[in-house]
């Protein structure tokens, strides 16, 4: 993850960037503007999966809350280069846990639709005009077993996710700006979890 080559020092201030991040250009890019590292912290506690940030669910309130903690209520971030390197980080951003849940997710959602579209009563009629009723109940029943079964399998992957993100973003540097009643809430969930702090 890119965040591990980001250094911030306890004033939650960025104190350097690793050379590697620039050889991505829309980091390059970023990182050469004034207040290049701090739009790399920006892009980085919005878009890390292991940013303390992550566990904000919907993305505009991330990135409200992220701009207000790194930047103040005053300055506006998203410009075309930082929406650019938004969506690099985004795309380089590939752990095989989330693409297992992905993939799953896609599954489940395809299952659901075929499911869906299978009537649960059919009459066709044959050649010689006669009519049969066909009941497609107990076919619905084993795929919608099916279905139940990946949804299980799912809610564990998201489950060992959060688990991971958990645990990794407490080990983070920028977890340590955190106000000690985030500091608190992130131990206890830790603990709920099951994981020694």
């Amino acid at each position: 993850m890119i965040g591990k080559l980001i250094h911030i020092d306890e004033n939650s201030d960025v104190e350097s960037v690793d050379d590697r991040v620039k050889l991505i250009p829309e980091f390059a890019k970023l990182l050469r503007k004034e207040r290049g590292p701090k739009l790399m912290l920006y892009v980085y506690s919005v878009c890390d999966y292991y940013s303390p940030y992550s566990r904000i669910r919907t993305l505009i309130a991330r990135f409200q809350v992220a701009k207000t903690d790194i930047f103040g209520s005053k300055f506006d971030p998203m410009d075309d280069d930082v929406k650019d390197a938004i969506s690099k980080y985004a795309e380089l951003q590939i752990l095989p846990l989330f693409e297992q849940h992905n993939v799953q997710s896609r599954k489940i959602n395809e299952m659901t639709k075929a499911i869906d579209e299978i009537p649960i009563k059919e009459t066709l009629t044959d050649d010689d005009g006669n009519e049969t009723v066909v009941d497609h109940l107990d076919e619905i029943m084993t795929k919608n077993d099916k279905l139940n079964k990946f949804s299980l399998s799912l809610q564990k992957i998201e489950e060992h996710i959060e688990k991971h993100i958990l645990k990794v973003g407490s080990e983070s540097p920028i977890v340590k700006s955190l106000s000690i009643i985030e500091q608190r809430l992130k131990k206890k969930q830790l603990k709920e979890l099951g994981i020694k702090t």
